[in-house]
């Protein structure tokens, strides 16, 4: 004979409710152990803020307040100061940026103008050439055409 098979009970947790608190007293504890653990919290920082506060004296407390409100004042006046060279360079730096680029235009110009000069040079080269080519071998043989 065979024996049924053993079912395992697992509960399933997520079925599971919580229980809801109904009782207004139960309600009033939990809200006053709320307030005693905020107020254990507050006064365990306050200690701790406390005996911080004796490890420092006062005199060297004032003397770190003191150069952090002169560090603060330097700081101020060098970020004005770097707020007016900022402007300063921008205001700069447009005005030679519109010369640059005019700058610029005149040399594209300058090659463009060049270039059809060399060309016209080559061609008149070639034509004397033609033309002549006897004088022209004569005078490069007296004196070489630089290479282009």
């Amino acid at each position: 004979m065979s024996s049924p098979p053993k079912e395992s009970f697992e509960p399933d947790y997520f079925q599971l409710a919580p229980k809801a608190i109904s009782d207004n007293s139960d309600n009033h504890f939990f809200k006053e152990l709320d307030t005693r653990e905020e107020l254990q919290k507050v006064d365990d920082s306050e200690r701790f803020v406390e005996r911080c506060i004796d490890l420092v004296s006062p005199e060297m407390i004032d003397m770190m307040l003191q150069f952090q409100n002169e560090t603060s004042q330097v700081l101020i006046t060098r970020t004005e100061e770097l707020a007016i060279f900022n402007e300063f360079s921008q205001s700069k730096y447009q005005e030679l940026l519109g010369r640059f680029q005019k700058h610029t235009q005149v040399l594209i110009n300058l090659r463009t103008d060049l270039e059809l000069v060399f060309r016209r040079i080559r061609a008149l080269k070639s034509r004397i050439g033609q033309l002549y080519p006897e004088e022209l071998s004569k005078v490069v043989s007296e004196r070489p055409l630089p290479e282009e």
